[in-house]
């Protein structure tokens, strides 16, 4: 299991679960997805990317409530990539 360290009260390594993806329309946040893998080397504020969508995105929401999401193909969004931390190692 990958971990990472953070400079935190703990001053510990966390074990990564995974990453989450927000994605922003027009300075907007509008969901996220979670990934395996992440698809850039810098995370965060400093990590963000503005795309333009081949194919269309579809964000459900996994909490329960009904709300299903279509971005269009062509439209421009940012995206930033966190790490989902677990347990203190």
């Amino acid at each position: 299991m990958k971990t990472t360290k953070f400079s935190n009260i703990y001053g510990g390594d966390f074990q990564i679960n995974g990453y989450s993806m927000d994605i922003y329309i027009n300075g907007k946040f509008v969901g996220n997805r979670t990934l395996q893998q992440p698809d850039r080397t810098k995370m965060g504020w400093y990590g963000r990317k503005t795309e333009i969508l081949d194919d269309d995105l579809l964000i459900t929401h996994k909490n329960g409530t009904k709300i299903n999401l279509l971005i269009r193909k062509g439209t421009e969004i940012l995206t930033e990539i966190f790490p989902i931390c677990g347990r203190l190692q």
